[in-house]
């Protein structure tokens, strides 16, 4: 199911299975908001959901999203695994500076700038 903005979000967010993140700008917060309710995150690279979330929930390519995500439905495993990350991080991002996460995403955002150039 596929949601639009919620004020309840914290609430409903811990009955998904997994947060998915297409090819889109924002999200970082509602990734995290995953992150904390134990929801692992399916993301692309150099987006602010990427950098919230770790490279442990990236995913290369549009095009892998969906054996990703098949992954996760049939690998119970697999599935913990991502849960137990999911924790991990939540331990990180608590530890965060928000000068250094400031920086970080201002460099991606420098670097994907001179890729459009």
């Amino acid at each position: 199911k596929v949601n639009s903005y919620r004020n309840d979000y914290p609430e409903v967010i811990g009955v998904a299975d997994v947060f998915l993140n297409p090819l889109r700008q924002g999200g970082g917060y509602s990734a995290l908001g995953a992150i904390y309710a134990d929801v692992p995150v399916i993301t692309l690279p150099n987006c602010d959901v990427a950098v919230n979330v770790g490279e442990v929930f990236l995913c290369p390519s549009v095009e892998s999203m969906v054996p990703l995500v098949e992954k996760y439905a049939s690998d119970v495993l697999f599935y913990k695994e991502k849960v137990n990350a999911c924790r991990e991080r939540s331990k990180e991002v608590q530890d965060v500076n928000i000068e250094e996460k400031a920086e970080k995403i201002i460099g991606i955002v420098r670097e994907e700038a001179k890729k459009n150039i």
